[in-house]
């Protein structure tokens, strides 16, 4: 019994357990838990070790890998800023990839950003023979790569650090750095309850081999050309920054994400019967459905903007916004970036917090239920997810009139 306390007053600190208290077989999963998080870490910090120079000197030319799509990469890009002022006068170049070819990721968020020198964007085809994965490595080579700076995805496996860990030496890096684990799915529930996450951003921040001054920043560099299409196309549709705009981004990958079309209907109607305009969010593929979201409210109060704007563009827009409603997806990230006030409806298959967008202005309405987290991104209880489902439109809009009459106070 001695030994098990001791153990979960160390897991207390490591794994930034609350003051619960707990159930034997509770601790006991608990020191499971940091027990193998620890060992998995301890040998990707030897194997490290082994490997590459143990301390990051004056470099030349820093990698900085990041396997990310749209909300990824903005969770990353503060600790990307941080390695530029700890190297102001490396080159930096951006290694990434966004998935499958066509998706969208790094290239198209920091296309115009002047403190990354270059971006590199390979797609999963690009190594899913043997013989391209040769090429991969021995094109990474050429670029004389002498610092490796991994910022890895959340729910990156051992097996796949194990991977980047002998790439960095493949490819020529002489220090290399960022290979560790943070999450395991065993007893997630437990782990849900009784453990505190850090968000992404927070996370990638505490993993950099030095101390920075905590502060989250998201320097993104836009083209006049694209502040002038945002203006234009809302004057176009009647829209004025000085109504009281609601923007809703309904999709988002795996389908335990997504909450009803009716349900964002009607939040959308309540949101004009109070004097409001709402615009819709996505891509082209999400255009009928963004249609069903403002079907039959009076004309000119609802517009459907799904693949009307770029990326970088719809980050402007929602610069111009009273409150942006979404579900977990890259959109609200973005309002990280603009600040804006964000309602985040987040479903409970996953560990909470871990992939909750940064900064004071996000709110999150999620329900815990008994089966959370099920680590699953389809629901054996059909579709829509359980865990969506239960979050109820009234409550929604009531959140919504708390967090705009806060604002308008």
């Amino acid at each position: 019994m001695m030994i098990v306390n001791c153990w979960l007053h160390v897991c207390r600190k490591q794994l930034e357990l609350g003051n619960y208290e707990v159930t034997m077989l509770t601790k006991i999963k608990l020191i499971i838990v940091y027990i193998i998080i620890r060992s998995e870490n301890a040998i990707l910090k030897l194997l490290q070790n082994m490997l590459f120079s143990n301390a990051i000197h004056d470099v030349n030319s820093i990698c900085i890998y990041r396997v990310a799509n749209v909300g990824d990469t903005i969770t990353a890009i503060p600790s990307m800023h941080k390695i530029r002022k700890k190297y102001p006068d490396a080159k930096l170049t951006l290694l990434t990839s966004p998935g499958k070819a066509g998706a969208i990721g790094a290239k198209k968020i920091l296309q115009y950003t002047n403190w990354i020198d270059d971006i590199t964007e390979y797609f999963s085809s690009d190594i899913d023979s043997i013989k391209k994965i040769r090429k991969f490595v021995s094109k990474q080579r050429t670029s004389q790569f002498e610092c490796f700076i991994q910022l890895p995805a959340e729910n990156t496996s051992f097996k796949i650090m194990l991977r980047n860990l002998f790439f960095a030496k493949a490819i020529g890096a002489k220090y290399a750095t960022g290979f560790y684990v943070s999450t395991l799915n065993l007893f997630a529930q437990t782990q849900n309850k009784y453990m505190h996450f850090p968000t992404d951003c927070e996370r990638l921040l505490k993993g950099l081999p030095w101390e920075s001054d905590g502060k989250i920043e998201f320097p993104i560099d836009y083209t006049k050309d694209d502040e002038i299409i945002v203006g234009k196309t809302l004057e176009k549709h009647g829209v004025s920054e000085t109504e009281r705009i609601l923007a809703i981004s309904f999709y988002g990958k795996g389908k335990a994400k997504h909450w009803k079309i009716e349900s964002f209907h009607k939040i959308a109607k309540l949101w004009v019967q109070n004097g409001g305009k709402v615009i819709v969010l996505g891509g082209k593929q999400q255009f009928a459905d963004g249609n069903g979201i403002i079907s039959d409210l009076p004309e000119g109060t609802g517009i459907n903007f799904c693949g009307e704007f770029s990326l970088l563009q719809s980050i402007l827009l929602l610069r111009k916004v009273k409150l942006l409603l979404t579900v977990d997806t890259g959109t609200a990230h973005m309002a990280s970036v603009t600040k804006t006030p964000c309602i985040e409806l987040f479903s409970s298959f996953y560990l909470r917090d871990k992939w909750v967008a940064y900064g004071d202005n996000i709110h999150v309405i999620r329900n815990e239920l008994k089966c959370s987290p099920c680590m699953s991104k389809i629901c054996k209880y059909g579709y829509p997810a359980k865990c969506m489902e239960a979050i109820s439109v009234q409550y929604v809009w009531n959140k919504i009139k708390m967090i705009i009459g806060a604002e308008d106070e």
